[in-house]
């Protein structure tokens, strides 16, 4: 989502008193005269989100003009993480600006309430995305696009194409998304915004690392990390130590890979990032597995799926359902193992993921074959070995090298052409302070000509 740039930081100490309303369930819902949106339950929400909710909305209801009310919303949609919350609350401001748009407006006040609209349209297209619709989310980003586009927002139009770089990364359409990030990265630098820079550099090292590029995916994945540390985002820090744990993993090197995994963990925790707690527990149990501790990976993975399952997160569904069917396969529960196999090809092929239809049908070929079903073990064989080459072959790697390539010539000839300005800018000083000493010699060479002419005259007059 957008980074919101605001002056709401004080308001986290304002108190306020709600009141709650009965519904005919006896369900205690939060009163909608003050949150604004129907059957929010209030109870169930957890203590940082009930201040945020509390102080930003005491703020709306107190501000007078509009700049402040959207603001005090946006702050919620871009501070919480809570499914029940964030969504809700982008709606609302959605159809809240688009009201306001409707009207004759003065031109700094429509610019920036385009700001907001395409905020809440680009958080609709993340919705969509971590629903497993990239479709919907692409067509919400590329909405976005356009109106940051309109308006000059340079950070917003960063922030689409980083976020329609990832759409694309998700469908296997490498070379495409690789594009995307470095027209966003080269924005994010130019406006100096280094939480940008972080995200889009953590996006680049996912898909080195997805090609199998783990020193190049560590290279990105550390320059992102120390970004984070020095602006103190704890969530970014979190994903990349994960992040950085997983390449571990894949350089079989489990020692180090548990290390950040726990260190990534724990500070999700703290912040309650449930998503990326399933995430670090997927790891972890995959790595258990690495180490044919299939009880403890077992374990994990259960805790996972509870997860996922709790905030509908179907990407993640897909993943670990295919983890404890391989698991299943393992122990020698093929029956079990097929079934959850089965559920994640579902899943995956109705998110459109070629990287996790990839993955179970290679689980299920497996499967297939032990239970002596030739023809539907080829049958997924060949859909794996399909998927897998529209996401990693020879053409695609060609073109994230040249992609590479050619993002670090421009870098460079940028900062060339811009060391040769500077050169020339120097050298057109110098010429034309040159020029005003020239002019300034004989003008005063002039004076001294004249000044010698009148003297020689009196003197000639008085002789």
């Amino acid at each position: 989502m957008n980074s919101l740039i605001s002056k709401l930081f004080f308001v986290v100490f304002i108190p306020c008193f709600l009141s709650l309303e009965n519904s005919a369930n006896a369900q205690n819902y939060a009163d909608k005269e003050f949150f604004l949106i129907e059957k929010l339950e209030y109870d169930k929400i957890g203590k940082s989100d009930k201040l945020l909710l509390d102080s930003c909305l005491s703020l709306f209801h107190d501000s007078k003009n509009d700049t402040s009310k959207t603001n005090a919303i946006k702050y919620i949609v871009e501070q919480s993480w809570d499914e029940n919350i964030w969504p809700r609350y982008n709606d609302w401001l959605y159809n809240y600006v688009k009201i306001k748009l409707s009207k004759k407006l003065a031109a700094p006040i429509k610019t920036n309430l385009l700001n907001v609209y395409a905020s809440t349209i680009n958080n609709k297209g993340y919705y969509h995305s971590t629903k497993g619709e990239p479709l919907k989310a692409l067509d919400f980003y590329k909405q976005s696009l356009e109106i940051q586009k309109s308006i000059d927002d340079y950070e917003g139009v960063a922030t689409s194409l980083n976020n329609i770089g990832a759409i694309f990364n998700k469908q296997g359409d490498i070379p495409s998304a690789i594009n995307y990030y470095h027209q966003s990265l080269k924005i994010y630098e130019e406006i100096e915004n280094d939480a940008g820079q972080a995200q889009t550099l953590n996006n680049l090292g996912n898909i080195h690392q997805s090609q199998k590029d783990n020193q190049l995916a560590l290279e990105y994945f550390h320059k992102s990390l120390k970004m984070y540390e020095k602006l103190e985002h704890k969530r970014g820090i979190a994903t990349l130590l994960n992040n950085i744990g997983f390449v571990y993993f894949k350089l079989k090197n489990n020692e180090k890979a548990f290390s950040y995994y726990r260190k990534s963990i724990k500070i999700r925790e703290k912040i309650n990032d449930k998503a990326g707690i399933a995430s670090c527990l997927n790891n972890i149990a995959s790595a258990y597995e690495n180490e044919n501790n299939i009880d403890s990976s077992m374990y994990y993975y259960q805790k996972c799926i509870d997860i996922y399952a709790e905030i509908n997160n179907r990407n993640g569904l897909a993943i670990i359902h295919n983890n404890i069917a391989r698991n299943y396969a393992l122990n020698g529960q093929i029956k079990k193992a097929e079934q959850y196999a089965l559920k994640s090809l579902a899943i995956a092929q109705e998110i459109k993921n070629p990287s996790n239809i990839k993955t179970v049908a290679g689980t299920l070929s497996d499967i297939y074959e032990k239970q002596g079903r030739g023809n539907e073990a080829l049958k997924m064989y060949k859909l794996h070995i399909e998927m897998r080459d529209s996401i990693l072959n020879e053409e695609t790697q060609v073109a994230a090298a040249k992609s590479q390539a050619r993002y670090e010539y421009q870098k460079n000839k940028a900062i060339d052409d811009a060391e040769h300005e500077k050169i020339l800018a120097i050298k057109n000083k110098e010429k034309e302070k040159q020029t005003i000493i020239s002019i300034a010699s004989g003008a005063g060479l002039i004076l001294v000509i004249i000044f010698l002419l009148f003297v020689f005259n009196r003197l000639k007059i008085t002789r």
